[in-house]
Parts: C-alpha cells; structure tokens; sequence
C-alpha cells in the first residue's frame, strides 16, 4: 500500500512539474538567434531619441557643457536647435551599425562555440 502511494505522488510530482521541466530542457537545449536587422532598427530607435531628448532639453535649458559633451562625440553637429535634428539623425545610425555587429556577432558565437 505504501509503495502504491508513492508511485501515485510520483506521477502526481512529475505531471506538475513536466510542463516547467520540458520548457526549461527545450529552452537550453536550442538558442534563438537574434535577427541583427531588427536589433539595429529598435537600437538605432532608441539611441536616437534619446540624443534627440538629451540634445533638445539641453539645449532648451542653456547646459551648454552637457551639449558640448555630446555634440564632441559627433562630427560636425551644430549646437543650435537644428543639433536637436542632427543628433536624431546621428544617434540613429550610431545605434543601428552597433545592434548590426552586436547582433551579428551574437550569432556568430553561439553558431560557432562549441564550450556552449
């Protein structure tokens, strides 16, 4: 009788747990790649607007050092309104190449690593 028992909480212990333990065993056991097109879009996105953000409320508020620290990272970006223009536009394609290679290069190692 005891034995019974203890094979019907088994079954009981393995049928909770076998949806968690099978997510987990096909989550290591294959890695999803990243598309590097898309991770450049939503990071070119992103940093964009967020120099856009930066340039534009400081420019607005007169911190002109902290606007002089961002436009030195980029080439040639007036430090007018129209920097605010710019920097969206810089910040865009600074972002996109960046989650281009981090996401190629993502790929490339786990393709590639033979340790994982």
């Amino acid at each position: 009788m005891a034995k019974a028992k203890k094979a019907v909480k088994s079954v009981q212990k393995q049928h909770i747990m076998s949806p968690v333990l099978r997510h987990f065993q096909v989550c290591s056991s294959s890695v999803t790649p990243l598309h590097p097109l898309h991770l450049g879009l939503t990071l070119g996105i992103v940093w964009g607007v967020a120099l856009f953000a930066m340039s534009s409320m400081g420019i607005a508020t007169g911190a002109n050092t902290f606007v002089g620290l961002i436009f030195k990272q980029y080439i040639s970006m007036p430090t007018a309104m129209a920097g605010g223009i710019f920097s969206l536009v810089y910040g865009f394609i600074d972002g996109f190449f960046g989650g281009l290679i981090i996401g190629s290069l993502y790929n490339f190692i786990n393709k590639n690593c033979k340790v994982c």
